[in-house]
């Protein structure tokens, strides 16, 4: 079952006094992510106390080339989005043989390939997209290939929660900018998952009715 964070905290703790279930969190937050995802966020962090460093004049350090700088961080980026990709497919596998058991997973996202850079989907694509190299085309093909085994593994459920371009900028008001949440509003309505069953909601209401009726869903489901 997919919810957001929200929803799916209060969904586990709703159902887990009825049956067995577990809450998985599928994102890259800092909870989740994996040993070389938290290397990658000390090397980006470390990158900036160096560039405050020369801005402020504490020490000068000698400056690559920009094409030599773009390949590394591309290369990083890349890598550590093929670790984070790796790693929900081995999660949601895992869910899928504790699902076989009898056990029940609440998820907050599932991945997907229909659309790029949006809802787990494929990202270093858009990377080859911007800077055509080898390194790029290859390492795109092996997080498709990730994704495609991880998709295999079918939700039973999913709620897609629907809310308009101006509730999405107003929950993010530091991304003011109402092009990119009309598309990715409509990417999202756009989304398919075949074999699973797609619930609709109205996310514009108040949480209290959103949580009734999903639990009203669920509970004729089980």
């Amino acid at each position: 079952m997919t919810f957001t964070s929200t929803l799916s905290k209060e969904m586990n703790i709703w159902l887990g006094k009825k049956i067995e279930t577990k809450l998985i969190y599928l994102g890259a937050g800092d909870g989740s992510k994996n040993l070389f995802a938290r290397a990658i966020d000390l090397i980006s962090m470390s990158k900036k106390k160096i560039t405050n460093s020369k801005k402020n004049g504490i020490k000068k350090y000698k400056k690559q080339p920009n094409n030599s700088i773009g390949f590394i961080k591309s290369l990083i980026l890349s890598l550590n989005i093929i670790s984070i990709v790796y790693d929900n497919y081995r999660t949601i596998n895992k869910m899928h043989k504790y699902r076989l058991n009898g056990g029940y997973s609440i998820t907050d996202r599932y991945p997907q390939l229909q659309q790029m850079g949006i809802n787990d989907g494929p990202k270093i694509s858009i990377l080859y997209e911007k800077a055509k190299t080898n390194y790029l085309k290859e390492l795109s093909k092996i997080e498709a290939k990730i994704l495609k085994r991880t998709v295999d593994i079918k939700p039973d459920l999913i709620f897609r929660l629907n809310i308009s371009t101006e509730t999405s900028m107003k929950r993010k008001p530091e991304q003011n900018n109402y092009k990119y949440f009309e598309e990715k509003t409509k990417k999202v309505a756009e989304l398919k998952f075949p074999d699973t069953l797609i619930f609709e909601i109205n996310a514009e209401k108040d949480l209290a009715e959103i949580l009734l009726q999903i639990k009203e869903i669920i509970w004729e489901y089980l």
